[in-house]
């Protein structure tokens, strides 16, 4: 009988770092899971603040709301509701869109992407998207610059015969008033001319009647 006692306080004695080993198994994961819904509360406390920055510095309303809509439907955590929507903010200083990135967000998301990694897959595709919208733009610039200048040519080209036509009227204009002066001229010369007929027929009757009385 004492050597069974023995035993089994031998055996108690040996089996108490094991039993500890999964005590403390136990309780880490549950510590784990206490401190995540500790942090979890602080960022929806943060939300609100963090919504209200991004407004000011002018994000997109639509796609503030849609990541604020994704963290009261589960779909994001609200570190990743936080963290989404500071990155607009940053973005949306640095003069760049944040058009259509919530839709992408989700779709990460759903793949499987999470935390840092989902932060980090919204960054790059924000510059991807900001590089090709510039590259779209310097496009249309270029397309604009060309359209300009053609406008130009054209106007030029447009003055240039209006020029040419207004030379011609002028001339025109002055050829007309010279035949105008060159007829009034002559209008002037033919009562002269009457006059110097009608004059040398009445110094000729004068001379005839002078010859009758003689």
């Amino acid at each position: 009988m004492k050597r069974l006692s023995v035993c089994l306080i031998i055996s108690f004695i040996l089996l108490l770092p094991v039993l500890a080993q999964t005590s403390d198994e136990e309780e880490k994961p549950t510590e784990k899971l206490e401190t995540d819904k500790v942090e979890e509360l602080k960022n929806v406390s943060r939300l609100p603040d963090v919504v209200k920055k991004a407004r000011d510095a002018g994000t997109e309303e639509e796609e503030i709301q849609n990541v604020v809509k994704g963290v009261k439907d589960e779909e994001l955590s609200a570190d990743e509701g936080v963290n989404t929507i500071q990155t607009l903010e940053e973005n949306t200083k640095a003069g760049k869109s944040n058009n259509g990135i919530s839709e992408f967000v989700f779709q990460q998301k759903k793949k499987g992407l999470k935390g840092q990694d989902l932060g980090q897959a919204i960054r790059n595709e924000l510059q991807k998207r900001h590089e090709i919208r510039k590259e779209v733009q310097k496009e249309k610039k270029e397309d604009k610059g060309e359209e300009e200048q053609k406008r130009q040519e054209i106007q030029k080209e447009k003055q240039k015969q209006k020029v040419e036509s207004e030379d011609k009227e002028s001339k025109s204009d002055v050829k007309t008033q010279k035949q105008g002066t060159e007829e009034d001229k002559g209008k002037k010369d033919k009562p002269e001319s009457k006059e110097k007929e009608k004059g040398n027929e009445d110094k000729s009757e004068s001379k005839d009647k002078g010859k009758g009385k003689k």
